[in-house]
């Protein structure tokens, strides 16, 4: 078999114009899912919310809390001083605590405190899965793959956090101070999105057409490994 060196890889655009078409890319979008939707319209029959909700536990709390953190290995000295700050400040709200606070929502959707400490103890293999690829990008990839998944991710969770918190309170019969974790999360909306903006700006708009590539590799496997932790059975 002949290997063929290519000398120089042709981007098919600007960084900018790659982003720009993801926005909104279905795979991409972590509330743009047939399950979601029916969750936040209140179409979701609620044992099918349980089951969500219990899924999605470790990847926010317990073995997935700080999986975002991951990232402070490849950034540089000014941004990670950066992410600590935002750890410290999240870490010392008792509203922002996702194990306890995601557990308290979760029992008053009427789910059991043992089956959610046993999601935690033993989560699933999609949930494992989608910690790890988070980490992965976070700890070994580079700068650019980091950024990409935050924008995935981190940058969509606080409003997917938010209108879950309104679909509970407005559509399964959750009391509102059920759902205090939700709502912090919710009101960091702005602060999470300047922060990925300005991780795209630095390590995704600047880097050459292979980095891209592979960041947009990275965003991909991110958002398929939320839509299988979504449909898992």
């Amino acid at each position: 078999m002949k290997i063929v060196e290519v000398a120089e890889i042709v981007a098919s655009a600007t960084p900018a114009e790659l982003l720009a078409g993801d926005d909104g890319a279905p795979h991409l979008g972590i509330a743009d899912n047939p399950i979601w939707r029916a969750a936040l319209a209140g179409d979701l029959p609620v044992d099918q919310l349980r089951a969500l909700v219990t899924r999605v536990y470790p990847v926010l709390a317990g073995p997935g809390r700080y999986s975002f953190i991951a990232k402070i290995g490849v950034i540089d000295r000014d941004d990670g001083t950066r992410l600590f700050d935002r750890l410290y400040r999240v870490t010392h709200d008792a509203n922002s605590d996702a194990d306890a606070g995601w557990r308290r929502m979760g029992e008053a959707l009427g789910i059991p405190g043992d089956d959610l400490a046993a999601a935690l103890d033993d989560p699933t293999p999609e949930a494992r899965d989608l910690v790890d690829t988070i980490r992965y990008h976070g700890e070994q990839s580079g700068a650019a793959q980091a950024a990409g998944v935050a924008w995935v991710l981190e940058r969509q969770m606080p409003v997917l956090m938010g209108d879950l918190a309104d679909a509970l309170r407005d559509h399964y019969g959750v009391a509102e101070d059920a759902l205090s974790y939700l709502r912090a999360e919710a009101a960091r909306a702005e602060e999470v999105a300047d922060w990925v903006a300005h991780l795209i700006e630095k390590y995704f708009m600047t880097a050459d057409s292979y980095t891209v590539y592979e960041a947009r590799r990275a965003m991909r496997e991110a958002g398929w490994g939320w839509t299988a932790l979504t449909e898992a059975d």
